[in-house]
């Protein structure tokens, strides 16, 4: 028996959203956010219209929902947020916790698990890779910070480096720093 499965829990686990491994979950629109206690602290705790349950956001989470809809959390009901789950470091310590992460949906960044490779007759893979990379490394540096928060927030396993990204996953990079770059959208 799944011992897991025996605890209650008045808030929203990760295995709720994606079961016992990390993945991608659903796109939802936040409601509320209301101030719970948790000992001598205040949490808060977003509600989403998919679920019943609350979502404890930790500082990761809040800085995600910050940079992109304002301080303010009265202005994020009805604005969308996409739920998925990842290994994190355990808050109480010890190993790590599959944890819930929230993260901004755009049609880019949704259709990089269907990719459309562009296409570009003439030009060598290796030679459009080199481009795509420029590219990404110089938008980025224009980006400063914001670009580590984006570098954090892609729906890909995290890579050393860009060469071990895949020819789809870089275009979707490359796509998703030129829109903030043109369009100043913090992310």
């Amino acid at each position: 028996m799944d011992m897991q499965q025996t605890i209650q829990s008045p808030y929203l686990k990760s295995q709720d959203i994606t079961g016992s491994e990390p993945g991608i979950g659903p796109t939802v629109f936040m409601l509320r956010v209301e101030m719970k206690k948790f000992g001598d602290d205040d949490k808060p705790v977003l509600y989403v219209d998919r679920y019943p349950k609350g979502i404890v956001l930790n500082v990761t989470n809040r800085k995600v929902l910050i940079a992109r809809y304002g301080k303010e959390s009265n202005d994020w009901a009805g604005k969308p947020i996409q739920l998925y789950t990842e290994m994190a470091n355990n808050p109480q310590g010890g190993p790590l916790v599959l944890g819930i992460r929230v993260r901004i949906p755009g049609p880019r960044l949704l259709s990089v698990h269907q990719p459309t490779a562009p296409s570009h007759s003439g030009i060598e893979d290796s030679e459009l890779r080199q481009r795509y990379t420029e590219q990404i490394r110089t938008i980025a540096e224009s980006l400063g910070d914001a670009a580590k928060l984006i570098w954090a927030r892609l729906p890909f396993p995290r890579q050393n480096s860009l060469d071990q990204f895949t020819d789809n996953e870089l275009c979707a990079i490359k796509d998703k720093l030129q829109d903030l770059q043109s369009n100043a959208v913090p992310f």
